[in-house]
């Protein structure tokens, strides 16, 4: 998971890219102050950057959590 969130933070900048230390931090939204557990958190800001987010995902067959899957082959 580490190489990944290096190669996404290489993609985008160092802090498009939150880690787990810094997402329990975070309350998981604004009804629930409950941590926010996640292995990362990406935040792309152009649609550029997210065509290179799906690139690393799809490349390192990494799970994109609330993705729907119309093929379930990925």
């Amino acid at each position: 998971m580490s190489d990944i969130l290096g190669e996404l933070r290489r993609q985008l900048s160092e802090d498009a890219v939150l880690d787990p230390v810094t997402l329990r931090q975070r309350a998981r939204n604004y009804w629930d102050s409950t941590a926010l557990q996640a292995r990362a958190l990406v935040r792309p800001t152009s649609t550029e950057e997210l065509s290179r987010v799906m690139s690393v995902l799809l490349r390192t067959r990494t799970n994109r959590g609330g993705a729907r899957r119309a093929n379930r082959s990925l």
